[in-house]
């Protein structure tokens, strides 16, 4: 008994050396823990650091952002004065201007002029549009030609417009700022939802002649995807026609359309804004435009805009076309791609 006593207390002895030892190790392994979390490189200072570097490369990059927002609105209102001799460092090119014309709802012609020691040496333009109320919608082209069309623009916006020309060394010169205003746009296509033939009534358009009819859904022979105007038999003729006067006082009307032939002979057009409609319309003086159609069975694209003369109210007045075949019994089309007003 005394023998298992004393081993006993052996055991006691080690098992609380072990304790202690164990408390010492964990103690230390507390002390390494905290020291790496709280420590001057623990992990709270590194994901302060860290946090805090985030905020100072987000500020930079808010800071760089500004910068190029700012540089974008100097270029909506006319170069910076800080940079003009950067921007302003051909020697080649002393001056460029331009001019604006043919404004619609979407596009504007421009006429580039510009001042040269030697055209040649002229490498080309840079045109630049940028909306007044939203600078993120710019609209540019880069183009060789002095005359060009700057496509893309919203309908009924103000924009800002320049111009940058490069010489051979890429050297620039910068225009001065011209505003301008698109128009809103009426497409007359969309209010032509069926086929129309000579006895219909009550449509947007309307149609009388000869051996007519004008088939918006129906493709035929011709190949076409687009509504057709089509006469057919000698001496036949259509005239397709608003029902109503016009609901907008029109600026211009533009047209797009193919033309095309089965046999030889010829068809004209003729088109515009009437005073009264039917077989025996009045043409608006100076509001029509006439074209000899295609003699061929290939299509013959025929684009053309009419601009309503001063003092005369669109409101008051129809748009017509008028369609006359000529010759032998062979049928003739007409393909509208785009019909539209602007106002």
């Amino acid at each position: 008994m005394k023998r298992i006593t004393s081993r006993g207390k052996r055991d006691n002895a080690i098992t609380l050396i072990a304790l202690i030892v164990t408390v010492i190790i964990l103690m230390i392994l507390t002390g390494v823990v905290i020291a790496t979390i709280i420590g001057n490189n623990g992990v709270l200072n590194k994901t302060k650091f860290a946090r805090d570097e985030y905020k100072m490369r987000t500020n930079e990059e808010n800071q760089t952002l500004s910068i190029y927002e700012n540089e974008i609105d100097k270029a909506s209102i006319g170069i910076a004065s800080s940079r003009e001799n950067e921007q302003n460092s051909s020697n080649i090119i002393t001056g460029v201007t331009f001019e604006t014309s043919s404004i619609s709802d979407n596009s504007v012609n421009l006429k580039i002029i510009p001042t040269a020691t030697s055209k040649d040496y002229i490498l080309g333009y840079h045109v630049i549009a940028i909306n007044e109320n939203n600078n993120s919608d710019v609209v540019a082209i880069m183009t060789t030609d002095e005359e060009t069309q700057l496509t893309g623009l919203n309908e009924n916006s103000n924009y800002n417009i320049y111009v940058a020309a490069y010489d051979k060394y890429n050297n620039v010169r910068i225009s001065a700022i011209q505003k301008i205003k698109t128009f809103h746009a009426f497409d007359f296509m969309k209010k032509i939802n069926k086929d129309i033939f000579t006895t219909t009534e009550n449509e947007y358009f309307r149609l009388s002649g000869v051996n007519t009819q004008y088939l918006v859904n129906s493709q035929t022979h011709w190949g076409n995807t687009l509504p057709i105007l089509t006469v057919v038999d000698t001496n036949s003729y259509g005239n397709f026609y608003t029902s109503n006067k016009l609901e907008h006082d029109f600026k211009k009307i533009i047209l797009h359309i193919r033309t095309r032939n089965d046999g030889t002979n010829y068809a004209t057009l003729k088109w515009g804004i009437v005073s009264n409609i039917g077989d025996s319309p009045t043409w608006v003086e100076k509001a029509n435009d006439s074209v000899t159609c295609g003699n061929s069975p290939s299509w013959k694209d025929y684009e053309a805009e009419i601009n309503i003369p001063n003092g005369v109210n669109a409101k008051d007045n129809y748009l017509q076309f008028y369609f006359q075949h000529y010759g032998s019994a062979f049928s003739m089309a007409i393909e509208f791609i785009s019909l539209k007003g602007i106002y």
